[in-house]
Order: C-alpha cells, then structure tokens, then sequence
C-alpha cells in the first residue's frame, strides 16, 4: 500500500528513475555465497 503511495506522488520521468536505480542496485549485488551439500572431510 505504502509503494502504492509514494508512487502516485511521483512523476512519470521521476518514477523511471526510481525503477531504473533499483534494477541497477541488484545487477551489480553480489550472489551471496551458497552452502555446499554434502560431507566434509578434515584433514
């Protein structure tokens, strides 16, 4: 409701910007890194 908000208060140019940073934001986020399944071994 609040995004619904915030973005009937914006101008069109204005909320291509927004949508533009946003895309940018996660493109250049890291992939956290993922957990290997299966034993380990100790040495």
């Amino acid at each position: 409701m609040q995004l619904r908000i915030a973005a009937a208060s914006l101008r069109p140019n204005a909320l291509r910007s927004v949508a533009d940073f946003s895309l940018y934001l996660a493109s250049t986020q890291s992939m956290p890194q993922r957990r290997r399944i299966g034993f380990t071994v100790d040495r």
